[in-house]
């Protein structure tokens, strides 16, 4: 297996954001894996079998709610056995979540940014930075011309 893939956990009910979360960050980065469930039970048994790099979960769950998850999570050693697995937290916007998992990005489901605030968060935690497209063609375009016109 590639040493460089880094395998996400996507656990949401809404099929619909499943599939749209899964096709942007599969066309982010060809080194991020997606793999997918729709309850609480499906994504535990993702965690332990994927040994994910990142987990995105909604805070709203059937059959073990999200943050029932998050609390197994930070006190199960043999997922975060020291490693404290970065966790993305989308949310409704009335229900905020209240957690202390140090690890973590809240994301509004409903925000008209959603999916740029998701892609950022998604590279912030798996590449140490943010990602953005706009900002790193205009900063190729930038550099290119104050380079070609100094030397003009």
């Amino acid at each position: 297996m590639n040493k460089s893939l880094k395998e996400i956990v996507l656990i949401d009910d809404d099929y619909l954001i499943r599939e749209v979360i899964k096709k942007v960050i599969s066309k982010m980065d060809s080194d991020f894996k997606v793999f997918t469930s729709e309850n609480g039970i499906e994504g535990l048994g993702l965690i332990f079998v994927q040994n994910p790099s990142l987990i995105i979960l909604d805070t709203t769950l059937p059959r073990y709610g999200g943050m029932e998850l998050v609390k197994y999570i930070e006190t199960n050693k043999k997922i975060n056995d020291e490693n404290n697995i970065p966790l993305i937290l989308i949310h409704e916007d009335n229900r905020i979540p209240s957690i202390d998992y140090e690890n973590c990005i809240k994301i509004n489901k409903k925000d008209k940014n959603f999916l740029r605030k998701l892609e950022n968060a998604v590279y912030l935690k798996l590449r140490g930075s943010n990602y953005s497209k706009k900002e790193t063609l205009f900063h190729k375009i930038q550099h290119f011309l104050a380079k070609n016109i100094i030397l003009w």
